[in-house]
């Protein structure tokens, strides 16, 4: 087991949902492994660090608009893909998000299935 073994206080779904990420240093286009109220596992176009703090539009199957988030912490890289904390986001978010997550444990098939970008990121 690893040393920093922690239990993450939401469940995961999976999912394949587009994002797009800002922060003082890079902007990018990625795709969204997996979700919960927490944070994301996303795959990105563009590299960014730990303790990096983004700001975040993610296009879920379940929300006819986007989903606004104001800040999210990078906590791990992994080469282009990378896990990403919520700070801060809009209570309307945070209920698009549960309306997912809700959405996913009925009809899981329906929430993994997204489009992609035209490119892989």
């Amino acid at each position: 087991m690893a040393e920093h073994f922690t239990l993450r206080s939401y469940g995961r779904t999976k999912t394949r949902c587009i994002l797009y990420y800002l922060g003082a240093q890079v902007s990018g286009t990625g795709s969204v492994r997996d979700v919960s109220v927490g944070g994301w596992r996303v795959i990105g176009d563009h590299p960014v660090t730990v303790g990096t703090t983004l700001s975040l539009r993610i296009f879920l199957p379940t929300s006819p608009d986007p989903v606004q988030v104001e800040s999210a912490t990078v906590q791990w890289v992994n080469g282009r893909e990378f896990g990403l904390s919520v700070t801060a986001m809009p209570e309307a978010s945070l209920s698009a998000i549960k309306a997912f997550l809700n959405s996913a444990l009925e009809k899981p098939s329906e929430c993994a299935r997204t489009e992609e970008p035209s490119e892989e990121p």
